[in-house]
């Protein structure tokens, strides 16, 4: 039996635990591909090529930042993704727990019964357990996690979504 501490020091049970590892999808970079062509396709096509009040060097110059700044994000938010990745560790539902509980990169974390599974991907929404004293667990706002079926092997995915059934239960 192992167990860990969380942000507040309190000691957890890691007995029936099971530790994923996620990195970027190729899902993920495929939306990015789609966004940036969406992006160019809205700069050709919906641009007026003749427009009165601007001249054509002017409107030249404003699709040529467009197209650069636009670029440039998306080139950053590839970059971002390269680097992203997060561990989970599931932990074993407790007698007093209202919803199951999980680490994320070792933050104590509360799944909500809003969480959904697709598919191809799961929707984890979820809020911080130890909240700062005087906060009550519902001011705290959920977040959201997705989790791509091609993050994980095909067993932990298929272990991930049956924890996600169990406990919108």
């Amino acid at each position: 039996m192992t167990s860990t501490k969380t942000s507040s020091g309190r000691a957890l049970s890691l007995s029936s635990g099971r530790c994923f590892y996620l990195r970027a999808s190729a899902y993920q970079y495929r939306t990015l591909v789609l966004l940036y062509l969406l992006g160019a396709m809205i700069v050709i096509l919906l641009c007026p090529t003749d427009v009165a009040f601007i001249s054509s060097e002017t409107l030249t110059g404003i699709l040529w930042l467009f197209g650069l700044c636009w670029t440039s994000v998306l080139i950053w938010q590839w970059v971002a993704l390269r680097h992203w990745q997060h561990s989970i560790t599931l932990l074993a539902r407790q007698k007093h727990d209202s919803q199951p509980r999980f680490l994320l990169d070792g933050i104590e974390m509360q799944c909500h019964k809003t969480s959904r599974v697709l598919p191809w991907c799961s929707l984890l929404y979820y809020q911080q357990y130890d909240l700062p004293q005087g906060e009550h667990m519902d001011s705290g706002r959920k977040k959201v996690l997705l989790v791509f079926a091609d993050m994980l092997s095909e067993d932990d995915y298929r272990y991930l979504c049956r924890w996600l059934l169990d406990s919108a239960r």
